[in-house]
């Protein structure tokens, strides 16, 4: 009965503790404007990018002679998005920029380059019936370029948000050890992994739902292949970067070697990316790694992140959480 008290009490620990965690790491501005500054920068440059494009496209006028402007001529230039203007003098219409092409039946001038100087080409040849015409079929990009950068875009944002994850990590504990919060803490009656827990779940779970939010952006705007593979990716880099803050702290604090615990956890979060890169296979396991890895489901790091995790709560309670 004492044992089931006793867990009772952590149980309820965690949910408090860490509910008051998240809520204080939730309230403070440089937290919030941290996480959200990438996600607004990438997300925001690329709507940016778009919404310029479409604004300064553009419907090619193309000058015409009163004898080559045929009804069905103008017809097909309307349909394929140009606008046809007649006029006795077509090159000095493109001289003087008030045309992007003209012709005079022999005689094609263009200011411009791309699809569509074939597209004009092409009907204007075959108005006078020329025996040859351009293949006006021109390939787009295929989807997959867009779902490429849009999982580089997650790739980078996961390299960032891991370094946030391993500031998060640690400099939860030093800052609570230095104002003495974390002494407060460790004086209440709940067993000694309840701290290490509350700090894993209240650090990775707010990292998450952020790095989640650019996963689901990015998403939208660029696509993803899988999408839900690149939640769980997410999740498990949020998580495996926290617990390897708790990991490197020890019992440092911010005015006491805090810039070493925070080197070393650093180090060991870029190691996990270069694991990725040089040995998939194993990289797909190991939370981070799991990013740059290549093609895998996401399950396998979150299974890797549980093992990290479950070593990180046992190097904080016996290192950092210790009398």
């Amino acid at each position: 009965m004492t044992s089931l008290g006793q867990l009772g009490r952590d149980l309820r620990a965690v949910v408090l503790l860490t509910t008051a965690l998240f809520r204080r790491l939730s309230r403070e501005g440089i937290v919030v404007r941290s996480l959200t500054f990438p996600i607004g920068l990438v997300i925001g440059t690329l709507v940016l990018t778009i919404g310029v494009v479409a604004y300064i496209r553009f419907t090619p006028v193309v000058a015409l002679t009163p004898e080559l402007a045929t009804a069905a001529l103008i017809a097909e230039l309307e349909e394929n998005e140009f606008r046809p203007l007649i006029t006795e003098t077509p090159q000095a219409a493109v001289d003087d920029n008030e045309a992007w092409a003209a012709t005079d039946g022999e005689t094609l001038w263009l200011r411009g380059g791309g699809p569509q100087t074939l597209v004009v080409e092409a009907l204007i040849r075959e108005r006078i019936n020329a025996p040859w015409r351009p293949n006006t079929q021109v390939p787009k990009p295929d989807l997959s370029a867009a779902t490429a950068m849009g999982r580089n875009i997650v790739v980078l944002l996961g390299v960032l948000f891991s370094l946030y994850g391993v500031v998060f990590g640690a400099g939860m504990v030093a800052r609570d050890r230095d104002d003495f919060t974390f002494e407060v803490e460790l004086s209440l009656g709940v067993s000694r992994w309840v701290h290490g827990v509350v700090r894993i779940l209240a650090g990775s779970s707010i990292l998450a739902a952020f790095l989640c939010l650019g996963v689901a952006l990015c998403a939208a705007i660029l696509g993803l292949d899988d999408p839900a593979s690149m939640v769980r990716h997410a999740i498990a880099c949020a998580t495996g970067a926290t617990c390897i803050g708790l990991l490197a702290i020890g019992r440092s604090g911010i005015q006491s070697g805090f810039t070493g615990a925070l080197a070393l956890g650093m180090s060991l979060a870029t190691g996990c990316f270069a694991l990725g890169a040089a040995v998939p296979a194993l990289g797909q396991w190991v939370p981070m790694a799991s990013l740059v890895a290549g093609e895998s489901s996401g399950w396998q790091a979150l299974a890797g992140t549980v093992v990290l995790a479950f070593a990180a709560l046992v190097v904080f309670t016996r290192r950092s959480a210790a009398v």
